[in-house]
């Protein structure tokens, strides 16, 4: 028995409308962005009819005959939808999940608010407080209302009404998250997109998110691990012996590579607040300078921070694998792992990676065959 999607249409209330069957489909992942999901069906089908603009999409798959239970691969919201009028007549829809709210959001706040939009170690001193901060006043219960911080000086300056510049709140969405989670960092924020500043704080503190959507409530729900998946290392052992890597191609680079981050922001002269990363420069020839702008930023731990980001993305140039992962009976996805998890890559016969699933795409054709493109993290 082949791989099996099976696609359920609900309406924006969460009432079950029917099975949807498409012609064909692509779903992609990748963590702490929007998953999307593609699918075409026939124009003239009696379904086609209740297909809407927030209406909802849960897909799950499977094959039984690999062992692979049904699970949900896929649960979104409809956002895009192109007819096609000719021999064939097709719609073609396009559904984004939950994460899709975060890039509906800015942090519509105004600059320099203690725990709206701006945030310090002393009372964030996690990567996922700052984080949590962010869902509950931009989507949460505390979308609308006053800052956490209001103080007298803010009162004066901000009137006694101060609140979000527009009410953000989804009276269903909570967080359950683990305040622990992530390394420290100072930030500020105001007016930047919602998911944009999300997934910066999770760069700095080493962390991954996801949103959760309950189709049955409609609830939202933003959660976090360390890993986001699973460690599966110990069992799923990639390799070209087991004939679960095609191509792998190892890549080393240190050609405009900075080893030296230097942030600027507000300011002139000698009196330009600046920050540097790492704390200790490197010397000599080891010494590669660049600089980044923060002007928005208003201490040096903030720009402490920005240049960590860069220094980060930097790092994952040095080395790097294009790795090619093969489905076969040995290892599969959506049965032995899934989106996040950690797995390990024999390289060669001495040396052993351990890479997070990063990214997934998903395809399924006319004729029934299906493509599953894995990608891996570079570190």
């Amino acid at each position: 028995m082949a791989i099996q999607y099976v696609i359920k249409l609900y309406d924006d209330t969460g009432t079950a409308l029917g099975i949807v069957t498409p012609l064909n489909l692509a779903i992609v992942h990748k963590i702490n962005s929007p998953s999307i999901a593609t699918f075409t069906v026939n124009l003239d089908a009696p379904v086609v009819a209740d297909l809407d603009y927030g209406y909802i999409v849960s897909i799950t798959r499977a094959d039984a005959s690999a062992g692979m239970n049904a699970y949900e691969e896929f649960v979104g919201f409809i956002r895009a939808w192109t007819r096609e009028f000719g021999q064939n007549r097709m719609l073609t829809v396009t559904a984004v999940d939950a994460m899709c709210i975060l890039q509906d959001r800015i942090v519509a706040w105004y600059p320099s608010m203690r725990g709206v939009s701006q945030f310090t170690v002393a009372t964030y001193p996690t990567a996922s407080s700052i984080i949590t901060a962010l869902w509950n006043t931009n989507v949460g219960s505390d979308a609308e209302g006053n800052s956490p911080y209001i103080t007298a000086a803010l009162t004066r300056r901000y009137a006694l009404g101060l609140q979000r510049w527009t009410d953000g709140r989804i009276n269903t969405a909570t967080d359950a998250v683990d305040l622990s989670i992530g390394a420290s960092m100072a930030l500020t924020c105001s007016g930047e997109n919602l998911l944009l500043t999300m997934q910066k704080i999770a760069d700095v503190g080493s962390i991954d998110f996801k949103v959760n959507f309950d189709v049955a409530s409609l609830g939202y729900s933003l959660f976090y691990a360390s890993t986001l998946g699973a460690d599966r290392r110990s069992y799923v052992k990639l390799s070209q012996l087991n004939g679960t890597l095609g191509t792998l191609v190892k890549q080393s680079s240190l050609v405009n590579y900075p080893t030296y981050i230097i942030a600027v922001g507000k300011g002139k002269d000698k009196n330009n607040l600046r920050s540097a990363w790492p704390s200790s420069a490197p010397t000599n020839t080891d010494l590669r300078e660049a600089m980044v702008k923060g002007s928005d930023s208003t201490t040096v731990a903030q720009l402490t921070s920005v240049a960590k980001r860069r220094y980060n993305q930097e790092q994952r140039k040095v080395k790097s694998y294009d790795v090619e992962v093969l489905q076969s009976s040995t290892w599969r996805y959506g049965r032995d792992y899934f989106l996040g998890d950690l797995v390990s890559i024999a390289v060669t016969s001495s040396e052993t990676l351990s890479r997070k699933i990063y990214a997934v795409s998903l395809a399924m054709s006319s004729n029934g065959a299906e493509e599953v493109q894995i990608d891996l993290s570079n570190i």
